[in-house]
């Protein structure tokens, strides 16, 4: 019997709030800031040191991935960043006609630019990565999606292993940029806003392949830092455990501590929010994920 999928409650601020301010302080132009790798990684240095973070991430923003697909992007300002722009498809056929995310071309590009400077400076990247439900909420009216889901999975399926190509292109090219850290999540992909029937069939048929493959491609080299509304979609549904990291007992480490420790041991984490990275956690009590092998499927009925 499958379990509830609880929704993990977002009580945190958004990134933008940590570098109000930074950009100004440190000569920092919009939107160039945002589009020139160079800058990126100035503000991400400028944002670690003010916030006292271990790591440094990037980008500053959900947007970068459907622009990259076409979306039309507003760059904002020095305290509001990029926001997608209206949608660019009326039909989910018309998903299928956008070009690939090219990793070589665009914001994408000087994202990658922006790691491997701060890789090779010595920081630990950490870079966030949205998946394909919101993606596809900068691209086209989200109701067409889920009317999809229920009335035409063959050609959703066709839309999400597009989407899922694009972001392995993406991930790969990050780990060869220098990342050791990506932050995978799709925060409309919840309960509220899919439903419970939806979301189960979503995790299954999707998110947990699309993961699988990417423990497989990335073959441990980068930690994949889940948002926890997915995780909890994958135990809710009986995809993925959770398994102690095995850090020293009787210490209270960062969940950042978790991350870096994890990383090159397991494919995942993902019990807490990024933005929680400086709460202390009984060392017992950080896990890694462990996704659902695929020949567990077949004894199920």
């Amino acid at each position: 019997m499958v379990g509830e999928i609880k929704d993990y409650p977002c009580s945190y601020g958004t990134k933008e709030e940590s570098i109000v301010g930074v950009v100004k302080a440190y000569n920092l132009t919009v939107p160039e800031v945002y589009k020139d790798g160079e800058q990126m990684a100035e503000l991400a240095r400028a944002v670690k040191r003010t916030t006292n973070d271990g790591v440094v991430y990037l980008p500053f923003d959900h947007a970068v991935e459907a622009e990259a697909l076409g979306a039309v992007v507003n760059y904002g300002s020095e305290t509001v960043g990029p926001r997608t722009s209206g949608y660019i498809c009326d039909k989910l056929e018309e998903i299928l006609d956008l070009g690939t995310l090219d990793t070589k071309k665009g914001r994408p590009a000087q994202v990658l630019n922006a790691c491997r400077i701060l890789a090779e400076q010595g920081e630990t990247v950490v870079l966030e990565v949205v998946g394909p439900i919101t993606i596809l909420n900068g691209l086209i009216d989200l109701r067409a999606v889920f009317k999809g889901m229920r009335k035409n999975p063959e050609l959703m399926e066709k839309v999400f292993r597009k989407i899922e190509d694009d972001l392995s292109s993406y991930m790969q090219a990050a780990v060869a940029a220098g990342v050791k850290i990506i932050s995978y999540g799709d925060a409309i992909a919840t309960v509220p806003i899919m439903g419970p029937r939806v979301l189960k069939n979503y995790t299954e048929m999707n998110v947990l392949p699309f993961l699988r493959r990417m423990e497989s491609e990335l073959e441990h080299k980068a930690l994949i830092l889940l948002c926890p509304k997915t995780a909890y979609a994958l135990e809710g549904t009986e995809s993925a455990s959770y398994k102690p990291l095995g850090m020293h007992q009787g210490t209270h480490p960062t969940y950042e501590d978790g991350w870096l420790f994890a990383i090159g041991k397991f494919g995942f984490m993902g019990q807490m929010c990024i933005k929680a990275g400086k709460r202390r956690v009984p060392a017992e009590k950080l896990y890694g994920i462990i996704l659902k092998d695929e020949g567990d499927e077949d004894h199920e009925q």
